[in-house]
């Protein structure tokens, strides 16, 4: 989603990047709805403290995004899964 959103409607680069902020913004939205629609299809119900841990890692996996110029398809998960591990 990052890449789709960030080529359509990305204007604002990140410094010394070619990455954009909307497609950050993509990607953090598209994860945390992705979530809500499967915890709501799943029937789990996650607690208040449970969706502001998940919301910051999910922000924080974004911003790693756009800052990493490695391999995102396999940093970013490991990344992602090893925070909320701990949920």
């Amino acid at each position: 989603m990052a890449s789709i959103i960030g080529y359509r409607y990305g204007k604002t680069h990140w410094p010394k990047s070619k990455k954009t902020v909307e497609g950050t913004c993509g990607f953090i939205a598209s994860i945390i709805l992705f979530i809500f629609i499967t915890s709501i299809f799943y029937s789990y119900e996650y607690t208040v403290v449970q969706w502001v841990k998940f919301v910051l890692f999910v922000i924080l996996t974004g911003l790693l995004e756009a800052e990493s110029n490695q391999n995102d398809n396999l940093i970013l998960p490991l990344f992602l899964f090893s925070l909320t591990s701990t949920i």
